[in-house]
């Protein structure tokens, strides 16, 4: 007994049109063209006459000679088994969206862009859906509105006037976004704003200093402890080193103009329990490192786990020895970065 496999949205579309009167892979070729199908459904042309012919091979389609003259052409209807496939796909519980659009995902990361050029970007998707509307608004809507006239289809109406409005809202948002942009070019984070939707800092008025908090909880508050000692040479205070008990929150707002990590090769040190930075975020920013080291460590591994840290850095140092090109990441104070 023979199986056929799942039907394409594809197969779906060309039973649709061979319904509504399509009947051969020219017409299809030309309606998907003149409607502008591809807009809402992306189809090769080179694709339709192999499907038609999977179609009529799976029972779906049944197909007649319609030759004009010499030239040879075939005309296809759907089948019994046809019908009820289209019938139960239109009836079908509605599928997730499934948006792949090129300039919004490169929008996404405009933040990698100078601000003129992310500027740009913006434009240029304004002004390509100041193109779809008046696409929509001066050839799919009249041609759709035909259809209505002379098929009775008015659905493909609907979908055209959909595809308008859409536009008109994309242009409007894009012109919004883009005063936005030209207003503020720069988006610098506010420090004492940033801290303050943390419970385990605490900001110290208009100062723009931030120190851990009493209050936070002893995990956190510990993260600077060596590891299995209560009291580090009395040097750590309310479970906080002197040097973290008061820092200046101009860190968090300032800009950084050069990256070293972009030059020279480096080696990022995960610490795998620490508490006060997410350790997936950690690994995230590891990707990018020519080489990575995970450590069961805190937040600070120079002091919850001196030896490991020591150890590491040891590791890394005998390295780049071995290997002159990746001194760089292997000298005190080059690129080992200890993730905090």
């Amino acid at each position: 007994m023979s199986t056929t496999a799942p039907l394409k949205s594809s197969s779906y579309l060309i039973l649709g049109l061979v319904h509504n009167g399509f009947g051969s892979g020219y017409a299809i070729q030309q309606v998907i063209k003149e409607w502008r199908m591809n807009v809402i459904w992306a189809t090769t042309f080179a694709q339709i006459y192999p499907e038609l012919a999977q179609l009529e091979n799976d029972g779906y389609l049944a197909r007649a000679d319609d030759s004009q003259g010499a030239r040879p052409r075939s005309a296809y209807t759907l089948t019994q088994q046809g019908h009820d496939a289209l019938d139960s796909w239109l009836r079908a519980p509605d599928q997730p969206m499934e948006l792949r659009d090129e300039g919004l995902l490169r929008l996404s990361f405009a933040d990698n862009l100078p601000p003129e050029d992310a500027l740009a970007l913006v434009a240029q998707l304004r002004e390509r859906s100041e193109q779809a509307e008046r696409e929509f608004i001066d050839y799919q809507i009249p041609l759709a509105e035909a259809g209505v006239e002379l098929q009775g289809l008015r659905f493909p109406l609907i979908v055209a006037r959909m595809g308008a409005a859409y536009h008109a809202w994309a242009i409007e948002w894009f012109a919004k976004v883009e005063n936005e942009l030209k207003s503020r070019p720069r988006l610098t984070p506010k420090p004492n704003a940033r801290l303050a939707t943390r419970p385990s800092y605490r900001t110290r008025g208009k100062t723009g200093v931030f120190a851990v908090a009493p209050s936070a909880p002893a995990q956190e508050r510990s993260q600077a402890r060596p590891h299995g000692v209560a009291e580090y040479r009395g040097r750590v205070i309310a479970g906080v080193s002197p040097r973290s008990a008061a820092q200046s929150s101009v860190v968090f707002g300032a800009e950084t103009t050069t990256a070293a990590w972009q030059r020279i090769p480096y080696t990022y040190v995960v610490c795998a329990e620490d508490r006060t930075t997410d350790p997936d975020l950690q690994r995230a920013h590891a990707a990018r490192a020519t080489t990575t080291r995970e450590l069961p460590a805190a937040h600070f591994p120079m002091l919850s786990r001196p030896d490991l840290a020591a150890a590491c850095i040891k590791e890394i140092a005998s390295h780049a020895k071995a290997d002159p090109a990746a001194r760089p990441c292997a000298l005190v104070g080059s690129r080992l970065t200890l993730a905090s």
